[in-house]
């Protein structure tokens, strides 16, 4: 999984602080998850040559089925601020750039960059072999598309997708049905593999069995598969024991399917 934003002091920052993205009052930094970080900008070459380099040499190298990009592949609104892009904007469209980060036509270019940059790590990964798996794990689209400039519908129907997980990490029953019952997501079903996204737990915050289960079989009904972030809270940080949590999985899960080999 690619991740496009990190501590600002770390060493691809200091080393290349042209390549992080601004926000409209030139900060390169936000507060995300109780730490100061910064975005690289995807816009930019250098940044796409290095996201495209680092995926090839793992296709090459090793023997994977694909690659993954989550929500971090992306951009928060709220970026995008940089010389380089502001101008490209203006040169591109003759407007002046907007007042307003929310801006239609300005998210929408921003967004069309993006998948640009997807649309060259997808040709990139297919050139080294056509079987790799090119997936993405995003939110729900709307949350993805106005907040983080992911226009993963467009992307599923540029053929950029090969397999979709969509991260539905929802407490309320009602509102994890509603995403799996989204317009996006029954377009998606009817192209390539569709799967949701549940929540297992995270370091602070325990989620029981019996909702991993409910949710689970929730997706299974609407012909979903499933995936479970993150690994540890699969067994660990939870209230039953590991015996039991197993068992639970066990109970989603009857049927044991090997993994088929590749050729």
């Amino acid at each position: 999984n690619m991740v496009s934003w990190f501590p600002p002091e770390s060493e691809l920052a200091l080393a290349h602080g042209d390549w992080l993205s601004e926000q409209r009052q030139g900060e390169q930094t936000e507060q995300r998850h109780h730490r100061t970080m910064a975005w690289l900008n995807p816009f930019k070459p250098e940044v796409q040559a290095l996201m495209g380099g680092l995926v090839v040499d793992l296709v090459r190298r090793y023997d994977v089925d694909g690659i993954q990009f989550d929500d971090h592949f992306s951009l928060p609104r709220t970026f995008g601020y940089d010389a380089q892009t502001r101008s490209r904007y203006q040169n591109e469209t003759g407007r002046p750039l907007p007042s307003q980060a929310s801006d239609a036509q300005w998210s929408q270019w921003r967004a069309d960059q993006l998948t640009t940059a997807l649309s060259r790590i997808h040709r990139a990964v297919k050139a080294v072999n056509p079987e790799l798996i090119v997936s993405i794990a995003p939110n729900q689209y709307d949350f993805a598309h106005r907040h983080y400039l992911q226009d993963w519908r467009t992307w599923m129907r540029r053929g950029l997708v090969d397999e979709l997980i969509v991260q539905a990490y929802r407490m309320d029953h009602e509102d994890f049905l509603a995403d799996l019952r989204r317009p996006e997501v029954r377009e998606a079903q009817q192209h390539i593999p569709t799967g949701i996204g549940i929540l297992a737990g995270l370091r602070d915050r325990r989620i029981s069995i019996d909702q991993i289960q409910r949710q689970a079989r929730a997706a299974q009904a609407e012909g979903l598969g499933v995936s479970f972030f993150f690994y540890q809270s699969l067994w660990e940080n939870a209230s039953e024991s590991i015996a039991q949590r197993k068992s639970g999985f066990r109970s989603i899960f009857p049927q044991a399917v090997p993994r088929l080999a590749r050729l």
